[in-house]
């Protein structure tokens, strides 16, 4: 989904607080204020769906963020409120696959990700020292919770975080230009098994359906 079709004239390029100012006084209409202050809550929860601009790596929300601006900046409640209800749905889904991602690299259930399970997560993902620098917000060597769902947002989403570990295991089989062929959809040249369960000898078209990521990948 682009996301140049929202211009600053409408909401794009304002600070939260100059959002804020430019809706006015909204309380002739509660569900439109209702709507500012979920998108208040939203920016300071979630800082990497509070538009700038100047994102590293914008993070999908933000497309429909700016979409919910424009509808409550022309006073299109009901718009405005389907648009932040679609964001407040997914960053749902996406926290509850983020927890459930963290919890698999925190061994010891300490609600924090210490110096070897944070070098093993780097490590499956494939952040580099630079990356893992970052995402220790405080300094304390030790990965909590939220700083981990902070860095994956500023990252662009979970989606691309699994996108750059697919990409990282195509690089590692089939070289450089494995991302713009391994896809699902995609039509490859593969072998297959015969009747007798041996490896054909000669390649046959497919149809990538499915991308899965095996242990033995690294």
């Amino acid at each position: 989904m682009g996301q140049t079709c929202c211009g600053g004239t409408h909401g794009n390029g304002l600070s939260n607080e100059e959002f804020i100012y430019q809706m006015g006084s909204v309380v002739a209409d509660p569900a439109l204020a209702g709507v500012v202050a979920g998108l208040t809550k939203l920016a300071e929860d979630h800082p990497y769906l509070k538009p700038t601009g100047t994102e590293y790596a914008p993070h999908p929300l933000l497309y429909w963020v700016r979409r919910c601006r424009e509808f409550a900046l022309a006073k299109k409640t009901q718009e405005a409120e389907s648009c932040l209800e679609r964001v407040t749905d997914s960053l749902e889904y996406e926290l509850a696959q983020i927890r459930d991602a963290f919890r698999r690299f925190d061994h010891d259930d300490s609600k924090h990700l210490d110096t070897n399970e944070f070098k093993l997560m780097c490590a499956y993902i494939g952040w580099g020292t630079e990356e893992a620098s970052v995402m220790d917000l405080d300094k304390d060597e030790k990965i909590s919770l939220e700083e981990f769902e902070r860095f994956v947002g500023h990252m662009g989403g979970l989606q691309q975080l699994f996108q750059h570990r697919r990409q990282r295991v195509a690089r590692k089989q089939w070289g450089v230009d494995a991302p713009s062929i391994i896809e699902v959809g995609a039509r490859v040249q593969a072998y297959h098994y015969t009747e007798n369960n041996e490896k054909s000898k000669s390649l046959r078209e497919a149809q990538v359906l499915e991308l899965n990521v095996m242990p033995s990948n690294g």
